[in-house]
Parts: C-alpha cells; sequence; structure tokens
C-alpha cells in the first residue's frame, strides 16, 4: 500500500495500470492459494458474455450467504478473468474461504449494447446462480435467501440501477436480496457515457443512478432499495467519482434514507481495493464487508 500512496496523480486512467502491476506480483506468489477454492463456470445467457464465475466455501460449510461481485471498468471494457487465475479470482477466493459462496459474473458492455442491459444481465446471472441445478448452490451449503451484491465503479452504477429502475427486479428478487455494497460507483452522467445511456443529455441525466434516486420519494425508494445498504469509498478516489459518491450519499439523505454502513478505505485509490484481496496488503475493507454481510 506504500506504493499506492505514492501515486500523485489518482485519476483513473494514470493508475489502472500501475495499480495492478504493483499488486499482481502479490497475487501471483498466492496463486496457490487462490487457486485452493473449488469454481466452477457456468453459461447463464445466449452469448460469451453470459458467464459466470462460482466460487464455493469450504466443504462442510453450512447457511453460507450468497455473494455476488459486479466489476467495473467504465461500461465498455471488463472481464471476469481479466488476468486468469488471479484477477477477479482473487475476490472469488477471498469471500469463499470466509465462509461466502460467491459469484463473478460478465455482462454485455457498450457500446454493443446499452442502458440497462448490464443490469439484466446481473439480474438473470443471480437468477440463474439461484435456481440451476448444475451450480446447486443449497447442496453446496449456501442459502439462496441471504443474497447480497457488491459493484464498483461502473459496476455500482449497474447495481444501483438493478435497484432504482422499477422494471428490472421483481417483488421475489428484491426479497431475497438482502444487501447491497456500492463501491466508488459511477452515479452520475457525463458526455463519455453517451455511449450507453444514448442521447440526448436529458435522457442521460434522467438514467443514471442519481437522476434515478432524484424521481423517487421515500417511501417507494423504502420499496426499492434492500434492507441493508454499505456505502464503501477509496481515501485517494478520483475526484470525480468522489465527487458524484458525495452527491448520492447527500440524496439519499435528502430523501430521508440515512440507516447504512459506512467504510473509508484507507490508503486506496480506485482501482487498489478490487487487487488487493488475497494479495496480503490493503484487505481490511474484505474483511470489514465479509463481517457485514455474515452479521
Amino acid at each position: 500500500m506504500e506504493a499506492i500512496a505514492k501515486f500523485s496523480d489518482v485519476t483513473v486512467p494514470a493508475i489502472v495500470l500501475p495499480t495492478r502491476e504493483k499488486f499482481i506480483p502479490l497475487l501471483a506468489a498466492r496463486k496457490s492459494k487462490i487457486a485452493q477454492t473449488s469454481k466452477r463456470t457456468f453459461k447463464y445467457g445466449p452469448t460469451e458474455r453470459h458467464q459466470v464465475d462460482v466460487y464455493y466455501p469450504p466443504s462442510g460449510t453450512s447457511n453460507a450467504p450468497i455473494f455476488f461481485f459486479v466489476y467495473g471498468g467504465g461500461f465498455a471494457t471488463g472481464s471476469r478473468d481479466i488476468v486468469p487465475g488471479l484477477l477477479f479470482d482473487n475476490i472469488g477466493a477471498f469471500f469463499a474461504q470466509r465462509g461466502i459462496l460467491t459469484a463473478v459474473a460478465d455482462y454485455r458492455l457498450a457500446p454493443e449494447t446499452t442502458y440497462p442491459c448490464p443490469a439484466e444481465d446481473i439480474r438473470d446471472a443471480i437468477r440463474f446462480t439461484l435456481t440451476s441445478p448444475d451450480v446447486d448452490v443449497t447442496r453446496n451449503g449456501a442459502d439462496k435467501n441471504r443474497v447480497y451484491i457488491l459493484g464498483h465503479s461502473a459496476g455500482g452504477s449497474h447495481v444501483s440501477t438493478l435497484f432504482l429502475n422499477e422494471n428490472i427486479l421483481t417483488d421475489e428478487d428484491r426479497r431475497i436480496i438482502r444487501g447491497a455494497v456500492l463501491m466508488s460507483g459511477v452515479y452520475g452522467s457525463a458526455p463519455p457515457l453517451t455511449m450507453y445511456y444514448g442521447n440526448p443529455a436529458e435522457e442521460m441525466d434522467k438514467k443514471c443512478p442519481l437522476g434515478l434516486l432524484s424521481q423517487k420519494s421515500t417511501d417507494k425508494l423504502a420499496q426499492l432499495l434492500p434492507d441493508r445498504l454499505f456505502l464503501l469509498s477509496s481515501e485517494r478516489d478520483d475526484p470525480i467519482l468522489a465527487a458524484w459518491d458525495k452527491t448520492f450519499r447527500e440524496a439519499l439523505h435528502e430523501k430521508g434514507i440515512t440507516d447504512y454502513h459506512t467504510h473509508t478505505m484507507k490508503g486506496h485509490n480506485h482501482v487498489s481495493p478490487e487487487v488487493s484481496l488475497s494479495s496480503g496488503e490493503g484487505e481490511e475493507w474484505g474483511e470489514e464487508v465479509a463481517q457485514w454481510i455474515k452479521a
């Protein structure tokens, strides 16, 4: 983490590759431990992007929560195996080894697909994982009524959309998803995001998480949001994303939504949280999330 603190420029384009370069050797040194976790890959939809990796908790586990990690990538990039055997096996293994059945799904990307298709893909991955006899979460010690989800960066936008767009989840979907973790999400709108949200700008402003949130009453939000909410932020986040995070929290407060958990990831930039788990450095945020899920 000391190396991360030395990066003077914390904007996302400047730190993506340097941050990964610092952590990948640490993960590689622990690859054998990561690989100890039982992992299977399944196809949950019609395209090659519709694949999900499921990481099983240790044999003998019972009543395990189920946790979905939704990565980011600026809406146009990203993969569940961006570095095969390391990223994002590091996240799946980290939580599975703590008694949490964990899933990491790919989803369709812009500009080939647009709003709200990635959020719908995530919904479909959740439904598949919970109901597929091949995945068989119950036989593998998990409780399909204790589902949690974390979205990072663009993934945070997709997870927010999952709940705030009224047309994606059914009431039954909402019942089984007990909590959501939003990590440094892309909550606002910006000109480059027209590739995902489309034109005109006014439509983008309505479709982004901040726009969806602003349109909902307090009573409606109580129906749409999960019972438990956890907002994570990086101490050294990109200023644009940090501003969106602040505005999102203020908007929640204006709507009377104040009962949620928060954690600031000390020393982390925008990219380092997702590459830190299973590395031996900067893992405190993961421990906090695991404890919160299991509480």
